[in-house]
């Protein structure tokens, strides 16, 4: 396969991965070897004479500053790196990407199971679904795995005797990519067993989706999958379709970590614009109890949707 730069790093968890990897290369490294990288690699910076802040701060400003291709290129300089196929197609663009490892005798739960986590801005990737009936699928199969931001095992009984399922887990988790586990049958094993199985839900009309909320909340709550998923759900919530939808989602912010102030202000925009949002039970007095940390917000020209300026 030709090396090709990886144009498919574009979403914040994979930035942020990145980021975290390529400075710690930078640590202990003179200052002028550190502006020698940036300005070889093009990057446009604040120099560190210029820089008012921690040696440490000035790092992490100069790789934020970092285009994708030129952050995937110090990555391959300074951590010898291969680049991965960046080939995204499979994905939809803004949610946060599951690639869920199942049997193919599971795969009808596979899809239930993916139609849930959309309801959540999560989009779980099943190998039956996404793939065009003319594509190659082993090709579509390792750029998903390639591209996934975290990776869910539905562990059914003869999981670990697949000839693929093993190789999609171990792919992953090469990649220093989360993976989770679901107790549908069989425990967690190998590498990963470091990370306590999700149980299968049961006596429940709809597992699938009682499942789906147990996976958000991990991905929300996790250290490294978090920053991602949070604003994958954000995103949802800011585009939701129904009352029902946005109270879902406000329930289900208030068993996480709290957002930041950027995505508060995003929803109070949406907010303005969105019925959906504005005349839910639950998200106008979540906003207003956010606006006391944040304080208000109101873009210019508009007004809220009940009518009413705020104090």
């Amino acid at each position: 396969m030709n090396e090709v730069p990886v144009h498919a790093m574009v979403t914040p968890a994979k930035r942020i991965d990145t980021i975290k990897r390529v400075q710690a290369e930078f640590d202990g490294m003179p200052i002028h070897e550190s502006e020698l990288h940036f300005d070889e690699f093009g990057v446009d910076y604040v120099r560190w004479r210029q820089f008012y802040g921690s040696e440490d701060e000035w790092i992490v400003s100069c790789l934020r500053n970092c285009t994708d291709d030129q952050l995937n290129d110090l990555s391959q300089y300074l951590l010898g790196e291969t680049p991965l196929p960046s080939d995204d197609s499979s994905w939809r663009l803004g949610e946060f990407r599951v690639f869920l490892s199942h049997l193919a005798s599971e795969k009808l739960f596979a899809s239930e199971l993916s139609n849930e986590l959309a309801n959540w801005g999560m989009h779980a990737f099943v190998a039956h679904e996404h793939i065009e009936p003319c594509a190659e699928w082993e090709s579509v199969i390792i750029s998903s795995l390639a591209n996934c931001d975290c990776l869910v095992a539905l562990l059914h009984p003869g999981f670990h005797e697949s000839k693929w399922t093993d190789q999609e887990v171990g792919f992953v988790l090469g990649r220093g990519k989360v993976t989770f586990a679901l107790r549908a049958g069989t425990n967690p094993y190998g590498f990963m067993a470091r990370h306590q199985g999700i149980p299968m839900p049961v006596n429940t009309p709809n597992p699938a989706a009682q499942l789906a909320q147990a996976i958000v909340k991990l991905l929300c709550s996790h250290s490294e999958t978090g920053p991602g998923a949070r604003q994958a759900l954000v995103d949802r919530l800011a585009k939701s379709n129904s009352w029902n939808q946005s109270n879902r989602i406000v329930n289900m912010f208030r068993e996480l970590p709290p957002i930041t102030k950027a995505q508060y202000e995003q929803l109070q925009e949406a907010r303005v614009s969105n019925y959906e949002i504005s005349k839910s039970h639950f998200a106008p007095p979540w906003l207003d109890e956010l606006e006391a940390v944040y304080g208000s917000v109101k873009p210019p020209g508009s007004t809220y949707s009940d009518g009413e300026e705020p104090f």
